[in-house]
């Protein structure tokens, strides 16, 4: 048959992605969240399909899966790094696994080639290694900045209103040779930021502003003027080693720069550190002292453009809280200090703001003017600062989801008392967000979650439905790290996204709901796939037989 070697080089394309889907969505969740009972599972699932393959093929097909699994993984790690040298490396990979192949399994050439083409395609428009996401989400944009973990664990991220949506606000690092530093350094002057001190200090340790943007239903990476900035919370971006370091800003090119320097001297924080007794005093002093630095910095710096806006409605201004809500001047005396979220928690239908203070919670009714119901930590279960509201079920009430240890949900009640909804089983469970995606018909608790099986804190991002006190799966991806999640609408109307960070990398992800069986449809192809195997033995046993 004309058409058997272009089929064959087709039917070699299809299953080196093939078999690389079935081992990030079938094979490694099982092992990670069932251990040695997964693993147990994994070992059955290939010895059934190794039984099913015919035997004249059984060599050439097995190597051909192994070079195929082998060189997903390696080009995977390869393609999310910087620099050429990556592509020799994968060049190097790619001959030398071809070439055992060849050896060892008698794989034709062109086989191989189409296997290659089809793993570096793949890597390519989606690390293999990033494939966990697709078993739920479509990855509308990947981003992947440059980041230096000494200054960042995780790139910042904040969502800032626009007029014709919102947009995702984070920071690039400037990539900077040897020669531009020694410009700088010429023309350096006594001023901050440009003394040269300065400039030795962050030499590769600058970052600009930049922000994730939809236009026409596509995504873009945009560099930011000093009147885009003037909506940013500087706050969300300078939280790494705070509060001894400090962040200063600058312009350069029309960007927006920001780099970091000490805030106290060294014998200063020397003096802070052997004063065990007033070191909580001292560190709450040195807070204040770096946040107002960086505050008059801000402002400083967009002095030209009319200053900073106000990009909450509301916040607090010694001890009081203060703005517009619905019209009305809100005038309010608190005792907190940082304005969480607004909602409606005590009853549907309600105005209300959340506000954090020192293991304190309050409810201030935006209508009544006044606070309504407050909760304090104990000893035994502080309260942290890590806290994510939303709805957890129809009724219109918004609820307090606190990442402590182990992490809470809240529900606020008006005469004060606050029940516990839910407490975690373990110290490791994170809640991210809670929102409606897509077709939801109630509302999805998002968090980090480590399996119940394994003993090891190791957490994946997951979904979960609150039903009767209990947190059901919906779904989880086995993927780990993934932290800074934020329900995104990049257009007003628009569908909800989730803007996702990887930890210890400046991979970013604009990740869109979907609801399409991957992981059931993927079960079904292999089961085929095995019985077609076993059929093909039958036959080709009988016919050997009747011979």
């Amino acid at each position: 048959m004309k058409w058997r070697g272009p089929l064959l080089v087709v039917g070699y394309f299809l299953w080196a992605l093939f078999v690389n889907a079935c081992n990030q969505w079938l094979l490694v969740p099982l092992v990670l969240d069932y251990a040695a009972l997964g693993l147990m599972g994994v070992v059955v699932m290939v010895i059934i399909w190794f039984s099913s393959v015919p035997r004249a093929s059984k060599r050439r097909w097995i190597g051909f899966t192994l070079f195929s699994l082998l060189l997903a993984n390696g080009v995977s790690s390869l393609v999310t790094g910087t620099g050429v040298l990556r592509f020799v490396w994968m060049a190097i990979a790619v001959i030398g696994l071809m070439v055992l192949a060849r050896f060892f399994a008698r794989v034709r050439w062109l086989h191989l080639l189409a296997g290659a083409v089809a793993v570096l395609l793949a890597n390519f428009w989606l690390p293999i290694g990033e494939w966990s996401f697709l078993t739920h989400f479509a990855v509308a944009d990947r981003v992947d900045l440059p980041i230096r973990g000494g200054d960042f664990p995780v790139l910042p991220t904040e969502v800032v209103n626009t007029p014709d949506g919102q947009e995702v606000v984070t920071l690039k690092n400037i990539q900077e040779s040897s020669t531009d530093v020694e410009q700088e350094a010429e023309q350096a002057t006594g001023t901050t930021g440009s003394s040269l001190e300065d400039i030795l200090r962050n030499y590769q340790h600058r970052y600009a502003f930049v922000a994730i943007r939809e236009t026409g239903r596509r995504f873009h990476l945009s560099p930011m003027t000093l009147k885009d900035v003037r909506s940013v919370d500087p706050f969300q971006m300078v939280n790494t080693f705070f509060p001894t370091i400090q962040a200063f800003w600058t312009t350069e090119n029309g960007d927006v720069v920001q780099y970091m320097a000490p805030a106290l001297t060294p014998d200063v924080l020397t003096n802070v550190a052997v004063q065990a007794g007033n070191l909580p005093a001292n560190l709450v002093g040195m807070a204040e002292q770096t946040a107002n630095a960086e505050a008059a910095e801000w402002a400083h710096l967009l002095q030209p453009v009319g200053g900073p806006a106000q990009s909450q409605a509301l916040h607090i201004v010694n001890g009081w809280l203060v703005g517009q809500w619905g019209g009305r001047s809100i005038h309010i005396p608190v005792t907190g200090d940082h304005v969480v979220a607004t909602g409606a928690f005590t009853a549907p239908g309600v105005d209300e703001a959340l506000i954090s203070g020192q293991n304190l919670l309050e409810i201030v009714s935006l209508q009544q003017q006044k606070v309504v119901s407050e909760y304090r930590g104990t000893p035994l279960h502080p309260l942290s600062n890590d806290i994510v509201t939303g709805p957890i079920d129809n009724s219109g009430r918004d609820v307090v989801f606190v990442n402590s240890s182990p992490a809470q949900i809240l529900e606020p009640v008006r005469a004060g008392s606050w029940n516990v909804l839910y407490q975690a089983p373990n110290p490791s469970l994170r809640f991210e967000a809670a929102v409606r995606l897509g077709k939801d018909t109630a509302p999805e608790i998002i968090t980090d979650d480590p399996s119940l099986v394994r003993n090891s804190p190791t957490r994946y991002f997951t979904s979960y439905t609150y039903r009767g006190g209990q947190l059901v799966r919906n779904w989880r991806v086995y993927h780990t790290n993934v932290v800074n999640v934020h329900p995104v609408q990049f257009r007003s109307g628009g569908p909800t996204d989730l803007v996702v960070g990887v930890y210890g990398t400046g991979e970013i992800y604009v990740l869109q709901r979907h609801f399409v069986p991957v992981v059931p449809l993927t079960s079904v192809a292999l089961a085929l796939v095995v019985l077609g195997g076993f059929a093909v033995r039958l036959t080709r046993r009988g016919g050997t037989q009747r011979g």
